[in-house]
């Protein structure tokens, strides 16, 4: 433990040494409260033990001082002092924050006893929040009311002296003697009380009221003044050399003169802002107390004291650290300055923007109250605090309205003279909004490659179902009872819808146009009720409602399948502990009063589904983003961000349009509107009673995949044509150049390996420029086929998956066309 002894008397500070030394302590000593700091400023104590009156800075402003620094603010501080010992004395240094205020003389075992309670943290209670330092003002009022009332002691203690000289004189030995003594006392207590005012730091004048003339003032005045004291005595009271100022600059009328309105009206006078001129030009700004002092028998003052605090560098130290703080403010970038225990010490007006917490509301608060990450901050701030220059960090932080956002932070050590680290300055940058834009792309990013890998995979999956699709119709040929047909038919239908499947896969990474027929929705609608009711926990209940006499609308039903799953999954999603989903739909008319405030919406006969879901809702400011593209509420592991744009791009692909209504804690509501057909049946397709058959003609069927070739030449056959294959582009040219004349159809496959179907279908047309040519792929579309500048290359083109009636159609209609030209 070690102590800091501040007394300018020798015999004080050794006997406290020798008291605090017995009590285990190491000590400090400094005989006035200006080295009391600098001994503050290089070592940490545990206690403080300092006299009152003292030159060049006295106890009382030593210990506002230590008060007013965050770093000794909690070190006790104990006044010991056998001169200031009123109570009025023991209120003011309650006030500056003393722990203690002990009159001299005490036991040695009683403050050996008391200092080592002092420093004992379990001896102490909880520790009681720092007191409030007094403002300037109040403080200089008590400091210098307190100085007055002693000058006042001192005054009244020379007039009793007086007195006693003025009684009888038994005989003139005893009265010399006495006045002898009585003078050499005066001289001391002069000599003291020149001495108190001397060391005083705040200017002391006394002013003669008969005279109206300055009889006394001390070093300190000449020193803030900037006038010798000779000069001062010279002049009377009204002191016009000065020129007294209001803080604006402005001339101090002579009713408004503290020291004239003290000698006019006898009254205290306080002036917290004073301009003196000085005689170089500058002005020496004040903070002034008058009191009136020595009455005469009459009750009216016959001396008047000023006692005033230079606080020119104070106001000019307020007004830099002003400008300063307003070119702070000025920075976009929260600038926040952290102590080493997590302690916000200063807090801008870009922090007040980025995290919410006003100056007042963060300023002294441990950063655990304002961020949940106390544990990163701790580290954060530790690492820092080791840093040479500067350290920066990616951070995440909540604000005070709960709104995640990322910063980058910038951290530099504040260092003092020694270049030991004081505190963090830390400059913060919002970058939320770029690690958003970061994610959007990674996402486009994921999405192009995901596109990509779905095109390579729909090529596959096309030239799998295609064989499939090609085979059934043969095989039914050669099956006749109805179980086996049956079996056909199912087949059929899952090849169909696996078709689908990979038609909208397609659609998605390539942009293909969807196809559209009459569609019955009510059919989708109880196939995604009795999916939800299979695949969604079984806390949440499926709800339908939907007439039969639902009108039909004219749509892709793969899409709008995709629309009404994409919904759901987000209905479920929003109930993690169970709820009720319902799926409605309505035959509806609107007319332009009725219609909704939808940019979308038009007048007309609409098929509306409702989805509605009992879950958490949706907060209202929310709602306008609900259908930005990668915009999600969900984690980032948990959605893309793309479901619910991708369900409104749909319907309005559709020509329909979308309304959501939600009420957090309660639910919401997705009303999709599809235009309605006129018909409400579905005109069955009248198929040709029989398949279309060849004359005998030769085809040469061109493809990669063994099954197509195979298949293809099964049923060109099994309808009269004759089949040639080829595996590859070069070895259909090969053929087509020994059978050129003789071959009236190609049938070839667009995605080959080594040779294209593109480049297969020019070498040809150079040897045969009238010759047939039917495309097919799994992936291309006629457009990309047809394409200039390449120009119409194929005469049909025929995408995977395929039937068998289709391609028996395109043949016999392509060869029609040949045959006819």
């Amino acid at each position: 433990m070690k102590a800091l002894i501040v007394d300018d008397k020798d015999e004080n500070t050794y006997l406290l040494d020798m008291i605090l030394r017995s009590a285990g302590f190491e000590t400090l000593s400094a005989r006035n409260g200006v080295e009391a700091l600098e001994r503050l400023a290089q070592q940490q104590v545990d206690l403080i033990i300092s006299d009152v009156l003292m030159p060049r800075m006295d106890g009382f402003q030593f210990c506002r001082q230590v008060h007013q620094n965050p770093q000794w603010q909690r070190i006790p501080f104990v006044f010991y002092t056998g001169s200031y010992t009123e109570k009025e004395d023991m209120e003011l240094a309650r006030q500056l924050g003393a722990t203690r205020y002990l009159v001299k003389p005490l036991d040695p075992d009683v403050l050996s006893a008391t200092f080592r309670e002092l420093v004992d943290p379990m001896a102490q209670p909880p520790p009681a929040a720092i007191p409030q330092v007094p403002d300037e003002n109040t403080y200089l009022k008590s400091y210098n009311e307190r100085l007055v009332h002693k000058l006042e002691e001192k005054v009244e203690e020379l007039e009793k002296l007086s007195h006693r000289l003025q009684g009888t004189l038994d005989d003139k030995v005893k009265e010399i003697a006495e006045r002898q003594s009585v003078e050499e006392s005066l001289r001391l207590s002069e000599e003291r009380y020149r001495s108190v005012i001397s060391a005083l730091a705040e200017g002391i004048i006394l002013i003669d009221v008969k005279t109206m003339s300055v009889v006394a003032c001390n070093d300190s005045a000449a020193q803030i003044l900037a006038t010798p004291r000779t000069r001062i005595l010279d002049h009377s009271a009204e002191l016009p050399i000065w020129h007294p100022s209001r803080p604006d600059g402005s001339a101090l009328p002579e009713d408004e003169q503290p020291l004239l309105r003290c000698i006019r009206t006898g009254l205290p006078q306080n002036c917290d802002v004073l301009g003196l001129h000085r005689p170089d030009g500058t002005i020496s700004w004040i903070a002034a107390h008058v009191r009136p002092c020595m009455a005469d028998p009459q009750g009216r003052p016959e001396c008047v004291v000023m006692s005033f605090t230079d606080i020119t560098a104070q106001r000019a130290t307020e007004d830099r650290v002003r400008d300063q703080a307003n070119i702070i403010d000025l920075s976009h970038e929260a600038i926040v300055i952290w102590s080493f225990d997590g302690i916000v010490r200063y807090w801008n007006r870009g922090a007040e923007r980025l995290y919410g917490w006003s100056a007042y509301e963060a300023i002294g608060k441990p950063g655990s109250q304002l961020f949940t990450r106390e544990l990163a901050l701790k580290e954060t701030l530790e690492k820092a605090s080791k840093a040479e220059d500067t350290w920066e960090s990616e951070q995440h932080y909540v604000t005070k309205q709960g709104t995640p956002i990322t910063v980058n932070a910038r951290f530099t050590p504040v260092r003092d003279p020694q270049g030991a680290p004081q505190a963090i300055l830390a400059f913060y940058f919002d970058i939320t909004e770029r690690k958003q834009l970061e994610e959007q792309f990674l996402r486009a990013q994921r999405l192009e490659s995901l596109g990509i890998l779905a095109g390579g995979v729909a090529h596959d999956l096309n030239n799998i179902l295609s064989p499939i699709l090609l085979a059934l119709p043969i095989i039914r040929l050669r099956v006749t009872d109805a179980q086996s047909l049956h079996l056909l038919d199912t087949m059929e239908a899952s090849a169909n819808r696996g078709a689908q499947i990979v038609r909208q896969i397609l659609t998605f990474s390539r942009g293909l146009r969807a196809e559209k027929a009459p569609v019955q929705t009510r059919h989708l609608l109880k196939e995604i009720a009795e999916i939800s009711q299979e695949t969604f926990p079984r806390a949440i209940t499926i709800e339908t409602d939907f007439p039969r006499s639902l009108w039909m609308v004219e749509a892709d039903t793969t899409q709008l399948h995709q629309v009404l799953l994409n919904l759901c999954v987000n209905a479920r999603d929003a109930m993690p502990d169970g709820g009720t989903l319902v799926l409605k739909a309505d035959n509806v008319e609107l007319d332009a009063p009725a219609l909704p405030k939808t940019p979308d919406a038009r007048p007309g006969r609409y098929v509306k589904w409702s989805i509605i879901d009992s879950g958490s809702g949706i907060p209202p400011e929310l709602l306008a983003k609900l259908f930005t593209p990668f915009f999600s509420t969900k984690a980032p592991d948990k959605g893309t961000g793309l479901g619910l744009c991708t369900a409104l791009s749909i319907v309005r692909q559709h020509s329909g349009f979308m309304q959501v209504e939600s009420t957090v804690g309660k639910g919401t509501r997705f009303d999709v509107f599809l235009p309605a057909l006129d018909s409400t049946e579905v005109d069955t397709p009248v198929l040709p009673p029989t398949l279309p058959r060849g004359n005998d003609e030769l085809i040469l069927v061109v493809d990669d995949e063994f099954a197509m070739r195979h298949i293809c030449q099964d049923l060109l056959v099994a309808h009269n044509y004759r089949v040639i294959t080829a595996e590859s582009g070069q070895q259909a040219l090969s053929l087509f150049r020994n059978q050129a004349n003789e071959i009236a159809l190609v049938v070839t496959d667009f995605l080959m390996p080594s040779m294209s179907g593109a480049e297969l279908i020019r070498m040809i047309r150079s040897l045969r420029a009238d010759i047939k040519v039917i495309a097919i792929s799994g992936l291309t579309s006629e457009e990309s086929v047809n394409r200039p500048p390449t120009g119409v290359i194929a005469d049909a083109f025929l995408p995977k998956p395929f039937s068998a009636e289709q391609l028996l159609v395109f043949v016999h209609d392509v060869l029609a066309d040949h045959t006819q030209a």
